[in-house]
């Protein structure tokens, strides 16, 4: 048995011993201890945990990344392995400890099926009598458009472009603060228009009510420079932003996230 082995095996009597470990845990590491064993024989067979250097830490690093292990498991043996060697002593010196993990990057968004999105655009379509097209202006911008729904709330109106042919949302306030212009496709614009008519119906009515008090209107209520959504008290926020898609998505009866 090489130096190294050995004293792969000490550590895992003491960690029955002395630890309290879960004997499926120990297993799991000193198996992730094991294959590092066997790699860095590979390198040099007499080699012992005083041996083992940062490069060697980073080369095993790389070959866990071409043999296809997932971060998961990479991530897993780093950190067993850092466990090892702090147990061989060489917690002042662990080359485990100093190098990164692997990034795990979230799985994308899971999109709405198109069985599940026609529902909730016909429960949408069936709120248009009462919310004059907000709802469905919402979720097909949402949908198609793809903004956040941070984004969705902070829009003006001077942000929506549109004409007969072609429309552009302009994001003003997107992740760090980055500005950006989408193209808006029909599917997006038709409904955005015919809020639109509404929204300006909104304006004006702002604005007598405001006139019958002897006070200004809102900047929020103007037009053509105020905020795009509205809801029955002022600007719409996220919270009811989500509150109306959540209220289509329960309708519909299908998973809208």
């Amino acid at each position: 048995m090489s130096g190294v082995r050995e004293e792969v095996a000490t550590w895992r009597r003491d960690m029955i011993r002395s630890t309290g470990l879960a004997p499926a845990t120990v297993d799991r590491y000193v198996g992730d201890a094991d294959r590092f064993v066997t790699w860095l024989e590979g390198q040099d067979a007499g080699a012992t945990a005083a041996d083992v250097t940062a490069q060697d830490a980073r080369d095993y690093r790389a070959a866990l990344l071409r043999a296809g292990r997932a971060p998961a498991t990479i991530n897993r043996a780093l950190i067993s392995l850092a466990l090892f060697l702090d147990a061989a002593d060489r917690a002042g010196d662990n080359p485990f400890r100093k190098i990164d993990r692997i990034d795990v990057v979230a799985g994308a968004p899971r999109a709405v099926a198109q069985v599940d999105w026609l529902a909730v655009r016909r429960a949408a379509v069936r709120r248009v009598p009462r919310d004059h097209g907000l709802a469905l202006a919402l979720v097909c911008l949402l949908r198609y458009a793809g903004p956040r729904v941070g984004e969705v709330a902070a829009l003006q109106l001077p942000d929506a472009r549109i004409s007969a042919r072609r429309g552009t949302l302009v994001i003003r306030q997107g992740k760090g603060l980055k500005h950006r212009e989408v193209p808006l496709v029909l599917e997006a614009r038709e409904p955005l228009q015919d809020y639109l008519a509404h929204r300006r119906a909104l304006a004006a009515r702002w604005a007598r009510q405001a006139q019958a008090y002897d006070e200004p209107a809102p900047a929020w209520a103007s037009w053509p420079d105020g905020h795009l959504f509205l809801g029955q008290r002022g600007p719409l926020g996220v919270r009811g932003i989500r509150q109306i898609v959540g209220k289509l998505g329960h309708a519909a009866r299908g998973p809208l996230h």
